[in-house]
């Protein structure tokens, strides 16, 4: 069912809906599970560091995943297109979000992003259209169209040390009404919130 070398989970081989990856796993490989529809929960190993590019992209039927205290990076693309993961509980470990990681996954609807991640990739969660509210803690840099299209988001607060907000991060959040930024901000890039008609207030916090 499982292919593995040494401590990475190379690929799944099966159709069942639920599935406990077994201890001592440190990586999910690219495309372990790419395209496994019929897959609705997976349990991760508490052994886990990594998430592989495309490893659960395109499992449609994936509602239930929690990714483990421990896992330090999640790569590009990894749970794109899981269009039924309603939540993204991420650990306080992890440091590094992937370009297109959860990218169109479209009932996601809260995502709280903790203080050692330094890093949101490129079009993370674009398109994530039921998104309505987004904690980010201590990152520094974010990456362009990071939350594009994510017309559900109304309330974002950023905190930290970034000093950029990117292009476009969040182009077309035609809900967005109020964003939070940190004081450690000094430039905001050419259309960071185009189209956002909604947003009403800009915040800039200051760090006691």
């Amino acid at each position: 069912m499982f292919e593995i070398q040494g401590s990475i989970l190379i690929r799944y081989n099966g159709e069942e809906s639920e599935l406990v990856i077994p201890e001592g796993i440190t990586k999910i490989g690219e495309e372990a599970f790419s395209g496994c529809t019929s897959l609705t929960s997976v349990k991760l190993p508490s052994t886990l560091k990594e998430i592989g590019g495309w490893a659960f992209s395109g499992c449609t039927s994936l509602t239930d995943v929690i990714i483990p205290e421990g896992v330090i990076k999640i790569d590009d693309c990894s749970f794109k297109g899981c269009k039924r993961i309603t939540s993204a509980k991420l650990p306080s470990t992890l440091k590094e979000i992937g370009d297109d990681a959860f990218a169109l996954c479209t009932s996601l609807t809260d995502v709280i992003i903790r203080e050692n991640v330094t890093k949101i990739g490129e079009e993370a969660f674009y398109g994530c259209t039921s998104l309505t509210d987004v904690i980010i803690l201590g990152v520094t840099k974010i990456g362009t169209y990071a939350f594009a299209d994510c017309t559900a988001l109304t309330n974002v607060t950023i905190s930290g040390k970034i000093k950029v907000i990117e292009n476009h991060i969040f182009a077309n959040c035609t809900g967005l009404k109020n964003i939070t930024i940190p004081d450690s901000v000094i430039q905001i890039h050419y259309n960071a919130f185009d189209s956002c008609k909604s947003l009403t207030t800009i915040n800039i916090s200051k760090k006691e």
